[in-house]
């Protein structure tokens, strides 16, 4: 890394976080990183791009990769993004559910609500934004620490209550 910052070459960062494949999680490899190379690797513009086990998601890691290196390279270099494709990509599906799908997401869980979002938008990307096939909502909770157990035990409660009054129903 130090002969990288030195050199001024470019990275592409990969993050492997499954524990039982050696993975680390990105906040334990921040702070073990030197101090005089923690800004050359984390910060700046550089994506990090997530290792997922699952065949499809590799394959979208693999493209990310290739155009990480493609870009750095003199053929590319004045260019800010590739469209990059393989047969099969699972970003060129389109994915289309049978039925409605109500999907609740609880302010216990900090980055439920953005993916929740982010599925409605792309629900509303291929059927219109008037669609009602699908909905997101958020479910009541309080302002308490959305630290691990807390938010797992308001999400449980959350749950429990929802089940109580049926209202896991679709749209």
């Amino acid at each position: 890394m130090q002969a990288a910052r030195a050199t001024h070459r470019p990275l592409c960062l990969v993050h492997e976080s499954d524990p039982d494949k050696n993975g680390t999680p990105l906040d334990e490899l921040v702070a073990g990183c030197p101090a005089e190379l923690r800004a050359f690797i984390f910060e700046g513009r550089r994506p990090l791009l997530p290792w997922l086990r699952l065949r499809d998601f590799q394959l979208v890691t693999l493209i990310s990769i290739a155009e990480q290196l493609l870009l750095h390279s003199p053929a590319y270099s004045g260019h800010a993004a590739l469209p990059l494709k393989v047969a099969g990509d699972v970003r060129e599906l389109t994915i289309r559910l049978e039925r409605p799908v109500l999907l609740y997401a609880s302010r216990a869980d900090p980055g439920a609500t953005e993916v929740a979002t982010e599925l409605q938008g792309c629900v509303e990307a291929n059927d219109g934004p008037s669609s009602r096939r699908s909905r997101a909502s958020s479910s009541a909770g309080d302002e308490e620490s959305t630290r691990a157990g807390a938010g797992r035990r308001r999400l449980r409660g959350q749950t429990a209550r929802r089940r109580a009054r049926r209202t896991f129903s679709c749209c």
